[in-house]
């Protein structure tokens, strides 16, 4: 169990390196994801990483605690009401969101589990029938989220938006049309576009 939370604990510093508003504080972002964090999550962030099975037991609750041991109550506020909110929204990103996105993954990548990205062919179509079939669950869930700013909730960038950055990049990769979900395009958007998130997936691919 030491082990996992010296994992875990790596992956928060990861995340607060990603957080910093400095390009000079993310320019290694890469190269840190690579050494401490790709190992579990996948080289895509794709959860498909060589000791990702050993860690079946870490969970967002393990993430929350380190987050808060970390004393940002930017990313991961101390007012109990938004805490409440991001809270939340993590848990319907880990249960509803991912759960949706996974067969477009699985179509547009040729994503397989316990294989990762490219195991096998992309769909003929690209993923449009899939996408076509998570459509009304992505327009449920885009609902969820704030229309006064770009980021999930509390008007700020959040482990919320952290937790989701890899499945709406791969979403924005896929090439597939966006306008009929445009408040979750323009999360992806601003998620993906911050410098510490494009140093990584410039390294890391899709």
């Amino acid at each position: 169990m030491r082990n996992v939370f010296r994992v875990f604990g790596s992956c928060v510093a990861m995340l607060l390196v990603v957080a910093g508003c400095s390009q000079e504080k993310v320019s290694g972002g890469a190269a840190l994801y690579s050494a401490n964090c790709a190992n579990c999550h996948g080289r895509y962030a794709d959860g498909q990483g060589p000791a990702a099975a050993d860690l079946a037991g870490g969970s967002s609750p393990d993430l929350r605690y380190l987050a808060t041991r970390s004393g940002d109550t930017q990313i991961y506020p101390a007012d109990l009401p938004d805490r409440a909110t991001v809270n939340w929204l993590l848990d319907a990103i880990a249960t509803y969101l991912r759960p949706a996105l996974l067969p477009i993954e699985e179509a547009a990548f040729g994503l397989r589990a316990g294989a990762g990205l490219g195991a096998e062919p992309p769909a003929a179509d690209g993923g449009q029938t899939a996408f076509a079939a998570a459509l009304p669950k992505l327009e449920r869930f885009q609902g969820l989220l704030d229309d006064a700013t770009p980021w999930a909730c509390c008007g700020r960038f959040t482990i919320a938006d952290v937790a989701a950055t890899p499945v709406l990049h791969r979403l924005r990769s896929s090439g597939l049309p966006l306008t009929a979900i445009p408040r979750l395009a323009a999360w992806a958007g601003a998620c993906c576009e911050r410098p510490a998130w494009a140093g990584v997936a410039e390294t890391a691919g899709v």
